[in-house]
């Protein structure tokens, strides 16, 4: 029989970070999930995903800066690129889009605030009444390794 300090039960993305997490920190985890490595049962299904910083509540915002450094050293874990710096747009109603940008500018995260105008010019279409830029935001690339079996 083989014993282990934690168990982590769903294999999904934060199943998954916390057994590594954990790992890195020296202790030996089991991981259970309860389906297929790359099933599409859960809300992490897909080859793809979005890293922003864009939310309304400051909290959220210092939660994500704290997590962009652990995606970095994930990718040297893992030997390959999944987070592709892309920039990102979010845009809507002034009232939410400024909400956003209170929170982002308590955490100092850098940003560019346009209205529906100044958007249309930079983007070549109306997109709403107030639209935000983050310079942060990214692209994820989930990646299943080649023994996983493909979904």
């Amino acid at each position: 029989m083989t014993t282990c300090d934690v168990v982590v039960v769903g294999g999904g993305a934060m199943g998954s970070a916390a057994a590594w997490c954990l790992a890195r920190d020296g202790r030996s985890v089991a991981l259970l999930e309860r389906f297929d490595a790359g099933h599409k049962r859960g809300s992490s299904h897909g080859r793809s995903r979005i890293f922003r910083l864009a939310y309304p509540d400051p909290f959220y915002v210092e939660l994500a800066q704290w997590a962009l450094p652990l995606w970095r050293e994930l990718e040297e874990d893992a030997g390959e690129a999944l987070l592709t710096t892309t920039g990102g747009v979010d845009h809507g109603p002034a009232a939410g889009v400024h909400a956003v940008a209170h929170a982002l500018a308590a955490q100092g995260a850098r940003y560019e605030l346009m209205d529906a105008n100044a958007a249309a010019e930079r983007y070549g279409r109306r997109l709403a009444v107030a639209s935000l830029f983050l310079p942060a935001a990214a692209s994820l690339r989930i990646s299943l390794r080649k023994n996983f079996p493909s979904r």
